[in-house]
Protein backbone atom coordinates (compact mmCIF):
# COMPACT_ATOMS: atom_id res chain seq x y z
CA UNK A 1 0.00 0.00 0.00
CA UNK A 2 1.06 3.76 -1.01
CA UNK A 3 -0.07 6.88 0.70
CA UNK A 4 -0.77 9.67 -1.82
CA UNK A 5 1.58 12.91 -0.62
CA UNK A 6 -1.16 15.06 -1.82
CA UNK A 7 -4.07 14.13 -0.05
CA UNK A 8 -2.67 11.21 2.34
CA UNK A 9 -5.25 8.48 1.29
CA UNK A 10 -3.99 5.15 1.18
CA UNK A 11 -4.03 2.95 -2.38
CA UNK A 12 -2.11 -0.05 -3.54
CA UNK A 13 1.00 -0.11 -4.63
CA UNK A 14 0.00 -1.12 -8.71
CA UNK A 15 -1.77 2.18 -8.93
CA UNK A 16 -0.64 5.28 -10.97
CA UNK A 17 -2.86 7.84 -9.87
CA UNK A 18 -5.01 8.42 -6.35
CA UNK A 19 -8.21 8.07 -7.59
CA UNK A 20 -9.07 11.09 -4.59
CA UNK A 21 -7.14 13.71 -5.40
CA UNK A 22 -6.36 12.69 -9.16
CA UNK A 23 -3.09 13.37 -8.20
CA UNK A 24 -0.27 11.14 -10.41
CA UNK A 25 2.04 8.36 -8.53
CA UNK A 26 4.87 9.51 -11.15
CA UNK A 27 7.59 11.36 -9.89
CA UNK A 28 8.27 14.99 -11.16
CA UNK A 29 10.52 15.62 -14.15
CA UNK A 30 13.29 18.00 -12.42
CA UNK A 31 14.19 20.46 -15.29
CA UNK A 32 10.82 22.18 -16.90
CA UNK A 33 13.42 23.01 -20.04
CA UNK A 34 13.31 19.66 -20.83
CA UNK A 35 11.56 18.43 -24.02
CA UNK A 36 7.91 17.16 -24.55
CA UNK A 37 9.57 13.82 -26.06
CA UNK A 38 11.88 13.65 -23.08
CA UNK A 39 9.22 14.04 -20.72
CA UNK A 40 7.25 11.13 -22.15
CA UNK A 41 9.66 8.84 -22.61
CA UNK A 42 10.78 9.46 -18.89
CA UNK A 43 7.52 8.97 -17.46
CA UNK A 44 6.22 6.23 -20.00
CA UNK A 45 2.93 7.97 -21.02
CA UNK A 46 1.28 9.19 -23.62
CA UNK A 47 0.29 12.65 -22.92
CA UNK A 48 -3.29 14.04 -23.67
CA UNK A 49 -4.52 17.74 -23.42
CA UNK A 50 -8.20 17.98 -22.00
CA UNK A 51 -9.85 21.45 -22.65
CA UNK A 52 -13.39 22.81 -21.88
CA UNK A 53 -13.66 26.61 -22.96
CA UNK A 54 -14.41 28.72 -19.68
CA UNK A 55 -13.81 25.92 -17.35
CA UNK A 56 -10.45 24.09 -17.47
CA UNK A 57 -7.44 23.26 -19.31
CA UNK A 58 -4.88 20.60 -18.65
CA UNK A 59 -2.91 17.41 -19.41
CA UNK A 60 -3.08 14.06 -18.63
CA UNK A 61 -0.55 10.86 -18.92
CA UNK A 62 -1.49 7.64 -19.94
CA UNK A 63 0.17 5.07 -18.60
CA UNK A 64 2.31 3.01 -21.73
CA UNK A 65 1.39 -0.37 -20.67
CA UNK A 66 -0.79 -2.81 -21.87
CA UNK A 67 -4.25 -2.26 -20.29
CA UNK A 68 -4.19 0.91 -19.13
CA UNK A 69 -6.70 3.11 -19.70
CA UNK A 70 -9.00 6.90 -19.47
CA UNK A 71 -12.49 6.82 -19.26
CA UNK A 72 -14.38 9.85 -20.40
CA UNK A 73 -17.95 10.89 -19.46
CA UNK A 74 -20.20 13.05 -17.75
CA UNK A 75 -20.14 10.57 -14.29
CA UNK A 76 -17.86 11.64 -11.96
CA UNK A 77 -16.34 7.96 -11.75
CA UNK A 78 -15.04 8.99 -15.05
CA UNK A 79 -10.98 9.99 -15.26
CA UNK A 80 -11.81 12.61 -17.17
CA UNK A 81 -15.30 14.30 -16.35
CA UNK A 82 -16.93 16.06 -19.06
CA UNK A 83 -19.80 18.47 -16.99
CA UNK A 84 -21.98 18.50 -19.84
CA UNK A 85 -25.62 16.85 -20.00
CA UNK A 86 -25.13 15.71 -23.41
CA UNK A 87 -22.11 13.81 -22.86
CA UNK A 88 -22.67 10.26 -22.01
CA UNK A 89 -21.89 9.00 -18.46
CA UNK A 90 -19.69 7.13 -19.70
CA UNK A 91 -18.92 8.15 -23.81
CA UNK A 92 -15.38 7.12 -24.34
CA UNK A 93 -12.39 4.71 -23.22
CA UNK A 94 -9.09 5.91 -24.30
CA UNK A 95 -6.53 2.90 -24.17
CA UNK A 96 -2.91 2.09 -24.36
CA UNK A 97 -2.38 -1.42 -26.38
CA UNK A 98 -0.63 -3.27 -28.62
CA UNK A 99 2.03 -0.03 -28.36
CA UNK A 100 -0.49 2.39 -29.73
CA UNK A 101 -3.25 4.38 -28.35
CA UNK A 102 -6.94 3.39 -29.12
CA UNK A 103 -10.29 5.01 -28.41
CA UNK A 104 -13.51 3.36 -27.88
CA UNK A 105 -16.61 4.89 -28.39
CA UNK A 106 -19.68 3.64 -26.20
CA UNK A 107 -22.09 6.28 -27.53
CA UNK A 108 -21.47 7.14 -30.53
CA UNK A 109 -24.49 9.57 -31.13
CA UNK A 110 -22.73 11.69 -28.82
CA UNK A 111 -19.24 12.09 -30.33
CA UNK A 112 -18.45 15.42 -31.79
CA UNK A 113 -16.09 15.44 -34.55
CA UNK A 114 -12.49 14.31 -34.89
CA UNK A 115 -9.86 14.98 -36.95
CA UNK A 116 -8.42 11.30 -37.22
CA UNK A 117 -11.06 8.57 -36.11
CA UNK A 118 -14.64 8.15 -37.00
CA UNK A 119 -17.09 8.02 -34.59
CA UNK A 120 -18.34 4.48 -34.17
CA UNK A 121 -16.47 1.72 -33.18
CA UNK A 122 -12.18 1.53 -31.69
CA UNK A 123 -9.49 3.03 -33.49
CA UNK A 124 -5.97 3.43 -32.95
CA UNK A 125 -4.71 7.00 -32.81
CA UNK A 126 -1.86 8.85 -33.19
CA UNK A 127 -0.32 12.55 -32.17
CA UNK A 128 -2.32 15.51 -33.22
CA UNK A 129 -5.53 13.63 -33.13
CA UNK A 130 -8.54 15.79 -31.34
CA UNK A 131 -11.26 14.27 -30.16
CA UNK A 132 -14.45 16.63 -29.30
CA UNK A 133 -16.92 15.31 -26.54
CA UNK A 134 -19.68 17.97 -25.80
CA UNK A 135 -17.59 21.20 -26.11
CA UNK A 136 -14.79 19.51 -24.56
CA UNK A 137 -11.44 19.24 -26.68
CA UNK A 138 -9.22 16.01 -25.97
CA UNK A 139 -6.07 16.56 -28.18
CA UNK A 140 -3.47 13.83 -27.88
CA UNK A 141 -0.14 15.26 -27.79
CA UNK A 142 2.49 12.38 -27.75
CA UNK A 143 2.93 9.08 -27.62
Amino acid sequence: MKTCPNCQSVTFDDMDLCYDCMNPFVDPISNPATSATTATAATGAARLKVALAGHFCYEMLLNKSDGHSLSVGSSSDNAIVIPQAQVADHQLEIFFAQGKVWVENSSPSRLGSTTSVAAVGIHTIGPGAELEVGDARITLLEV
